[in-house]
């Protein structure tokens, strides 16, 4: 992992060398200028980008997100005065003041946790929504099973009535489809396949975990809102990793929320060339973001490797988790 520091401050490339020197498996890299970044630098090995320009911070990104789109841009800056523009600029929400170097490692932590750097972490962390997923599961399938259990009771009660015998029969069917769906939906976020890519609409894959996850926004007293734009674009990935995205931070959300309930929304819309999916909820107000960031890190590197960037933005009233990834392909007319 090759991150690469794009600085005119002394100082700052000292932290930075500091800070990342107790990581085996990363190379700091540092050019004084964006021109020299785009000339000189070897860009299929960067794996990050670090803007610490003096000056105009907003145009060096913008001329950086253009040449280089598929790579996520992270301004540490002294000042947060340029965020909105930033993040027009194809910026990633990473503003730091002071620069202080405790700042520095809580603000880059889920993007230095790449899955390619720790392998067993993110495998481990995958087993855990598993974990999750199967304890959900387990309540879900229960109701459709007591429903079998009783319409095949009241069915023996019944073998001398057709009409009634037939309906208690199509009742335990139906329920048993029920079962089937849950148990299909799991077989999709199964960790161990294979992570082949392909073209995924984005929509229809939020769809699929639906059932997935509402027995514990179920537990934790929140209502979920889809607000889905039509016709979606496809991107290019692997479902099975953006099924683990999704639900991450959907469980994420549901630890630190507050056990009275609350809403999350959850929009996906196309914004100019990428494809933009956000959760938006009040109930993690009085959450850290530092202590957000650190449950999303198998997000963030997940998000990383598609090509897309993940943020977290923190306002009065809601907090925002936004993810965009580059459009493949624009849908049929």
């Amino acid at each position: 992992m090759i991150l690469l520091l794009i600085t005119t401050t002394t100082i700052l490339k000292q932290k930075c060398q500091r800070l990342l020197s107790t990581y085996d498996h990363i190379t700091l890299m540092c050019v004084h200028s964006v021109d020299d970044a785009l000339n000189t630098v070897v860009w299929d090995d960067v794996t990050l980008v670090i803007l610490a320009q003096e000056g105009r911070v907003t145009h060096a990104c913008q001329r950086l997100h253009e040449a280089k789109p598929h790579h996520p841009i992270i301004p540490i800056i002294s000042a947060i005065t340029e965020r909105d523009a930033l993040l027009e600029a194809g910026a990633t929400d990473i503003l730091i003041s002071p620069l202080s170097p405790i700042a520095i490692k809580t603000r880059l932590a889920p993007y230095l946790a790449q899955p390619s750097a720790h392998p067993e972490k993110n495998q481990t962390e995958k087993l855990a929504v598993m974990g999750r997923l199967s304890a959900g599961l387990i309540h879900e399938i229960n109701n459709p099973m007591q429903g079998i259990k009783g319409a095949m009771m009241l069915a023996l009660e019944e073998l001398n009535d057709p009409v009634s015998l037939k309906e208690y029969l199509e009742l335990a069917i139906e329920q048993a489809d029920r079962v089937t769906k849950l148990i299909a939906h799991v077989h999709k976020v199964n960790p161990l396949d294979n992570d082949e890519q392909d073209e995924v609409v984005l929509d229809h894959l939020l769809e699929e975990i639906d059932p997935l996850i509402r027995k514990e926004m179920g537990w934790k007293k929140l209502r979920l809102n889809k607000h889905f734009a039509p016709s979606l674009p496809t991107i290019w990935g692997s479902a099975n990793q953006l099924r683990f995205l999704f639900m991450n931070i959907i469980f994420a959300i549901c630890d630190l929320s507050e056990e009275r309930g609350g809403e999350l929304s959850l929009y996906a819309m196309s914004i100019g060339k990428m494809v933009r999916v956000e959760f938006r909820t009040a109930v993690l107000s009085t959450a850290p973001l530092p202590q957000l960031n650190a449950k999303l890190a198998l997000s963030y590197s997940t998000a990383l490797t598609h090509n897309g960037k993940l943020t977290s933005i923190k306002q009065k009233e809601q907090s925002i988790i936004r993810i965009e990834f580059p459009i493949h392909k624009e849908p049929s007319p």
